[in-house]
């Protein structure tokens, strides 16, 4: 869709960040002038393209077939248009089945069970901008002499960059909930239907682009993209991450106790 639009419409990009972007599920929303490199360097072409004419006319066809097959009726209009008569636009499916997971998620956790309590207290931690360290639950700093001394040294300049950002960028607990969603409806391998996971996401994203353009004024455009950034950015701690759990494991080294308690991990 995007790369025909962009060569029917002899669209013109520029990107801002230094011609060279990575274009992945969170870049592409952010540089199009790199996406369309990108289409460009993967095989598409411009020419295979069918001109936008054609495309009117087919949709004009089709219409023009629907209606011909469309049954008569009777009734005096559906509910759908009835609403939109009285000025009100429908919900999508997509939201409708948002809206009952929210509720029933919101149900569920008035009496949480005692095994997810502990799993929320364990994953509590928060960034101390006073002391530049990440206090967890029992409210004990974990700072870079910390982390040194548990042979992590390596991961944790990134980590309370990435920590300053957020806290510079003062995003709330509306951002940090998207955010969160955005990144559990990622994609990655194994995925059986990764589509399906990818529209989920795309349904937060705009969740997201909403809520920033209403709050983060007079540049919404410039905040929704840093936080995209943010996202990229968080995916390399993870992959970071990882790597220096399986690298503490070849070299038969062992996380401190609470550190593997809040990882979840047995090295």
């Amino acid at each position: 869709g995007f790369f025909r639009r962009s060569i029917t419409k002899n669209a013109v990009y520029q990107c801002k960040y230094g011609n060279n972007c990575e274009i992945d599920m969170y870049m592409r929303r952010k540089c199009q002038e790199c996406r369309l490199k990108k289409c460009l360097s993967v095989g598409m072409r411009p020419e295979c393209v069918v001109p936008e004419v054609q495309c009117a006319v087919k949709r004009k066809e089709k219409k023009a077939q629907k209606e011909k097959d469309k049954p008569n009726s009777t009734t005096n209009g559906s509910p759908e248009m009835i609403k939109m008569e009285n000025g009100v636009k429908p919900i999508s499916p997509e939201q409708e089945e948002l809206i009952h997971r929210l509720v029933y998620f919101q149900n569920e956790y008035e009496h949480p069970s005692e095994e997810d309590v502990k799993r929320i207290i364990r994953m509590a931690r928060r960034y101390d901008v006073n002391t530049d360290s990440i206090l967890f639950v029992n409210n004990q700093p974990y700072s870079r002499d910390s982390y040194n001394l548990a042979g992590m040294g390596d991961t944790i300049e990134d980590l309370l960059h990435f920590c300053r950002t957020m806290y510079q960028m003062k995003v709330d607990n509306a951002e940090y909930a998207l955010l969160t969603a955005i990144v559990i409806f990622s994609e990655r391998p194994a995925l059986i239907e990764g589509w399906k996971v990818e529209k989920i996401q795309e349904i937060y994203l705009e969740a997201l682009r909403a809520y920033v353009d209403n709050r983060r004024r007079p540049k919404p455009g410039t905040v929704f993209a840093k936080l995209l950034s943010v996202l990229t950015e968080l995916r390399t701690l993870g992959n970071q991450n990882s790597e220096m759990c399986f690298s503490l494991k070849l070299k038969n080294k062992k996380l401190p106790p609470f550190l593997a308690e809040i990882w979840d991990v047995d090295i």
